[in-house]
Parts: C-alpha cells; sequence; structure tokens
C-alpha cells in the first residue's frame, strides 16, 4: 500500500505513499479509426494521435523508432531527472503491461510501457550525481531496476497468449500470477524471478522459499487427505 499515490483510496494518518505514478497514454478504438490518447504531462503537440491500424499499435517493435517514442523517452527520461533532484529514491518498477485493471480495463500504449522498461534499464540510480546510463554488461543480470509484471490481469491466456511478454518484447524480472492458476476455486498466486533477482535473497535451485496464506494452506492439506484417503 506504500506504493500507492498520495491522494488515493488508502489517504489516511498512517499511510505513506512512496511510489511516484506515471501517467499513461491509452489506446482505443473511436468510429472505427485506432486512437492513442496523449495525457497533459507528456508534453506530446497533440492529444490525439491515430494510429495506422490496431495490429499495427500493438507491433511494438516496428514503433521503437517513430517520432512518439522518442517523445515517450523523452518525457520519461525527464520524469526521472526531476525525481532524483528532489531526492527521491526508487526500488522497482511495477506495472501492469498492456492492461490496467484498477478502475476498470484500460488499454495502455504498449510502446510507452516498452520505451518506459527501456529507459529504467539503461539509467544507473544508484550514482551520487544524476542517473547515468548502466554499464551492465550481462544480458541476464538485471540493470537499472528490478521490472515487476504483475500480470494478474492479464497473464495465462487471459489475452489469448500465456503472457504478455511477446508484445512488449522484454522480459521482466519478477513476475506475478494470481487467482486464474486455480480458476477461483481457492486464493492461490505465484512470484516468478530470475535467477539474478534470486541469488540477492540467497536462494538457489536447491534452495527456494515457497509461501502461502493459511486460507490456502488448510485447502490444499484437505484436498491432499480427501485424496489420500479416497485411493486408500
Amino acid at each position: 500500500m506504500d506504493a500507492c499515490e498520495e491522494a488515493g483510496v488508502y489517504t489516511c494518518e498512517w499511510h505513506e505513499a512512496k511510489g511516484y505514478w506515471l501517467d499513461s497514454p491509452t489506446v482505443s478504438i473511436r468510429n472505427g479509426r485506432t486512437v492513442i490518447d496523449i495525457p497533459d504531462a507528456i508534453g506530446h503537440d497533440s492529444k490525439e494521435v491515430e494510429t495506422e491500424s490496431l495490429g499495427w499499435t500493438y507491433s511494438v517493435e516496428r514503433r521503437l523508432k517513430t517520432p512518439l517514442a522518442e517523445v515517450y523517452r523523452t518525457h520519461i527520461e525527464s520524469t526521472l531527472q526531476k525525481l532524483h533532484g528532489k531526492g527521491r529514491t526508487l526500488a522497482a518498477l511495477v506495472l501492469e503491461p498492456i492492461v490496467m485493471g484498477a478502475g476498470g480495463m484500460i488499454f495502455v500504449d504498449p510502446l510507452f510501457q516498452r520505451v518506459l522498461v527501456d529507459v529504467v534499464r539503461s539509467t544507473n540510480f544508484y550514482s551520487s550525481s544524476t542517473p547515468i546510463q548502466s554499464t551492465s554488461s550481462d544480458s541476464n543480470e538485471w540493470s537499472g531496476l528490478p521490472v515487476i509484471f504483475d500480470e494478474v490481469f492479464v497473464g495465462l491466456y487471459r489475452l489469448g497468449m500465456k503472457s504478455t511478454i511477446p508484445l512488449l518484447g522484454v522480459n521482466p524480472d519478477i513476475s506475478v500470477n494470481a487467482k486464474i492458476l486455480t480458476g477461483g476455486l481457492v486464493p492461490m498466486s505465484v512470484t516468478l524471478a530470475s535467477d539474478s533477482i534470486l541469488e540477492r535473497f540467497g536462494a538457489t535451485k536447491r534452495r527456494m522459499r515457497f509461501c502461502m496464506d493459511t486460507v490456502t494452506l488448510l485447502t490444499l492439506l484437505d484436498v491432499k487427505s480427501r485424496m489420500k484417503h479416497s485411493v486408500s
């Protein structure tokens, strides 16, 4: 909850907001046209950009060299510089890829999220002066900030594919899935992490840590017991 914005549903005397929220451009279809709505904060000349087609809009790799990608990159880099100047410390980038589920179904421009990930990963946030380009040469090692995909709303074929990774063209350092894991039968979630992230916690392939809430644990133990008795 501390990651939530300053003025939100959790605002109260004991809430201390530590997160920073970026206004995201959104994708919609109006009168047969595929349109990207640009927030004022990004500073684009137009608040509405019409794209070639819906398919082209989600072809992120083809759009990386477009002028709009550069507008996104400039805005994100400028925002990070301002946060650094205010002494803000960032720990990770958390995003709901493709579709944000809070407050409805908000289709985020995938290009914005891809550029956001690229900028965060190419920036050294631990410099004593200003954010600088990262010098990490290991493609398997996370750089900049760990990138976390909250895929509870879109993962496991909810969008027709196992993950949003193919759409954005980047792999997260940490991924979260839930709900559809059991079809809503029992509350269960899973957190997946890359080797480089797990190593920070002292985990190895032979020694991982698993945890679950009490209700789920008791439910699974009861199911296991019933299966045992039915077999015997």
